[in-house]
């Protein structure tokens, strides 16, 4: 209840359009049991995060993987959204999307996310895997908690693993429409997420100058690590 409460108010959502998991991979994996069966297909680029194709597979469920952008484009592997919209037919029941992209680092302008989004069936959902939000600072990039009033079938899904550095303890959360947290939450194990891991994720969320500090030093690392894989070749 504690950490639900503090999320709702950070983010401007209501307690029921919140979904807790063992990490946003029990996210995903839920994601998966609760709209996918053995007759139906999920979407995702060529190179997305691996637990896509696991979650999927692991409900029978078939499997499209869309090419990605190639080595010349702008933003070289990167998600081709144009064939990613061919690819869905009425069987598409989920799109998985990471903006921005793990393990390629590439993103989607947001102008461009949203179309795409707002293009899908309404038997489509989207599941936007928000992962590296804090990192973004210079990148344009989405907050997709901000398009849930006008996308029902859009599901954010954050993590506190990576700049709130708990990956260890396990704990991440969806944000969504209630209709589709009320059915994320149906099938989640009742005891899924640990005391430990609630208690480290509400306690980070008092923390916003800590959480501000590592990421300056992420992106500063990220910053010089280009800077001299570049004059490498």
């Amino acid at each position: 209840h504690e950490l639900k409460t503090k999320l709702a108010r950070l983010h401007g959502v209501s307690a029921e359009q919140l979904t807790l998991g063992n990490g946003s991979n029990d996210i995903l994996v839920l994601v998966a049991e609760a709209f996918l069966t053995p007759d139906l297909e999920a979407v995702y680029s060529q190179y997305a995060f691996a637990v896509y194709p696991i979650a999927v597979h692991a409900t029978g469920a078939t499997c499209r993987s869309v090419a990605a952008l190639p080595a010349g484009a702008a933003m070289a592997y990167g998600h081709d959204l144009t064939a990613m919209r061919a690819a869905i037919t009425e069987r598409t029941r989920l799109v998985f999307i990471a903006n921005p992209n793990n393990p390629t680092g590439t993103y989607v302008e947001p102008q461009d996310l949203l179309r795409f989004i707002r293009s899908m069936p309404r038997s489509a959902l989207v599941v936007l895997d928000e992962a590296y939000f804090e990192y973004a600072r210079s990148i344009p990039l989405q907050n997709g908690i901000d398009w849930l009033d006008e996308c029902p079938n859009l599901v954010i899904v954050r993590t506190f693993a990576k700049a709130y550095g708990l990956a260890g303890l396990r704990i991440g959360y969806a944000v969504s429409h209630p209709e589709v947290a009320d059915m994320l939450n149906r099938i989640r194990q009742p005891f899924n997420v640990s005391s430990v891991a609630l208690a480290a994720a509400a306690a980070a969320l008092d923390d916003p100058e800590h959480v501000a500090h590592t990421v300056a030093v992420a992106i500063s690392e990220r910053v010089r690590v280009a800077t001299v894989l570049r004059q490498r070749g």
